[in-house]
């Protein structure tokens, strides 16, 4: 059965999908907010003028940066929740459905798109250190880093998980309702991605590099799943990418703040931009060429 099969399982009439966005939205902005703002409330009442939360960035300063990751980690586990009411409860149909047509997840195929991309991530974070000797500074705290580590790869693969299933998922499966074709679902997936991520800090250094990034990955992944009539290689390259980014290489002033062991001083636009567009090119020859998997 193909992939976007799935929806036809369960019911499509349009007061579901009204439903299905109010409780999406509820779980996600309303009740995931809890965690985030009750740690707000927690740091601006405990007497330190050094744990504050900063006004320029809405990030956290003072804090073990693992305490905040958790509390902002938390809103996709709820998201994740309000998903699997919808899919079930308001759709009526199988879960399983927005990761496979089989009957079980291809965990080798996950790990590999995982290991490809993983690998993809670190040669370009070498080739910028080589290209800029001094853009990163070696910033490993073992005190914050390795109890950051057990929660980042606990709850990343969680939040990345939850992206997918709705992004590629869900709303790629509903929108074939209207469409199959592979080039318009792929650029609806990366315009409804990039919605989002408008709000990264990181937007600012380019208003018109970024937003084709995070549109250009969307888009990336949801083709691939396409193609590969699953999510599973986009579960691993995502996974990949944000594990890669918080434990190994992320930048000064990034949306998830996180105790990397390397951090960039600044923000390269353009290198990290058409860096992930070739990056994205050989992870597709990597997979599809030669040998061309079959859709």
């Amino acid at each position: 059965m193909n992939y976007l099969d799935a929806v036809h399982e369960g019911k499509n009439e349009w007061w579901r999908y009204f439903i299905a966005l109010f409780v999406i939205i509820f779980m996600w902005l309303v009740a995931g907010s809890t965690p985030v703002l009750a740690y707000a409330i927690v740091v601006s009442a405990d007497g330190d003028p050094a744990t504050i939360i900063d006004p320029d960035t809405n990030q956290f300063v003072g804090v073990n940066p693992t305490w905040p990751f958790i509390a902002i980690m938390l809103s996709f586990v709820m998201l994740l929740i309000g998903l699997y009411l919808v899919v079930r409860f308001v759709h009526g149909r199988k879960f399983m459905g927005l990761v496979t047509s089989a009957s079980a997840v291809n965990w080798r195929r996950v790990g590999e798109g995982f290991g490809i991309w993983f690998l993809l991530a670190a040669v370009l974070a070498v080739v910028e250190a080589v290209l800029h000797p001094n853009r990163y500074q070696l910033t490993f705290d073992p005190i914050n880093f390795l109890p950051f580590a057990i929660a980042a790869l606990i709850l990343i693969p969680v939040q990345t998980t939850t992206e997918e299933l709705v992004f590629r998922g869900y709303v790629l499966q509903s929108a074939s309702l209207f469409s199959r074709n592979r080039i318009i679902l792929s650029i609806v997936s990366g315009i409804l991605f990039l919605g989002p991520h408008l709000t990264n800090p990181e937007v600012g250094e380019d208003v018109l590099l970024l937003p084709l990034f995070y549109f250009s990955l969307g888009a990336f992944l949801a083709y691939i799943s396409l193609k590969d009539n699953s999510l599973e290689l986009a579960l691993g390259l995502h996974a990949a990418n944000n594990l890669f980014t918080a434990l190994f290489a992320n930048y000064a002033n990034s949306a998830l703040a996180t105790p990397a062991i390397f951090t960039a001083r600044d923000f390269d636009s353009a290198y990290n931009v058409f860096g992930a567009l070739i990056a994205m090119a050989v992870f597709y020859l990597l997979f599809y060429w030669p040998f061309h998997k079959p859709a």
